[in-house]
């Protein structure tokens, strides 16, 4: 891998997404990758990252991939810390945002957030959300509370029951990775 290649990062977090394969393999025929090819830069990033270490630091993430758009000083989960900002094309409205604490810069929080200029698409119902265009906290917002479901990071599983236009009511179970909705179901 050469470094501070953009695109095996992209591909590292497209490769742990779960619950949208549709828009991921939409996605690797845009980029012309395969998912075995997707699954070895995966690993490779891993490694470089130490991801089965559990010491992922901003100093691994910039060297796999470069430096970032954005870098800002934040407080997350109590802690102070670097936000470094990555913009990929395949999520045009969003970020990738890689946390480290202060100190050791050690990864302690990532995910999508959504760009300054990005309006959040207007919704009437959850049967109208669309992979990759919503946030956790968006859709939590316009249909929460929310209960948590399955969680396993990057993997976050979300529901809520609603009645619906004909006053029946449904649950309705989302799922996101890194944040980013991959797939809404009514149950």
């Amino acid at each position: 891998m050469v470094a501070g290649d953009r695109l095996d990062f992209q591909l590292f977090v497209l490769k742990r997404m779960i619950g949208g394969d549709e828009q991921i393999d939409a996605a690797l025929a845009e980029l012309g990758v395969t998912r075995a090819e997707m699954r070895d830069v995966g690993e490779r990033v891993s490694a470089g990252l130490d991801l089965r270490q559990g010491t992922m630091t901003l100093a691994n993430v910039k060297k796999l991939a470069g430096e970032p758009d954005g870098e800002e000083r934040c407080w997350t989960n109590g802690e102070s810390g670097t936000a470094l900002f990555y913009h990929f094309p395949m999520w045009p409205e969003f970020d990738f945002k890689v946390v480290g604490r202060d100190g050791d810069g050690l990864w302690i929080d990532d995910g999508f957030v959504r760009c300054e200029n990005s309006e959040v698409p207007h919704v009437e119902s959850p049967e109208s959300l669309q992979p990759w265009k919503h946030l956790v906290d968006e859709v939590r917002e316009r249909f929460g509370p929310l209960q948590e479901g399955d969680m396993w990071p990057p993997y976050e599983q979300y529901e809520t029951e609603r009645r619906d236009a004909d006053g029946v009511l449904r649950r309705h179970i989302f799922q996101f990775s890194w944040g980013l909705l991959q797939r809404a179901s009514v149950h």
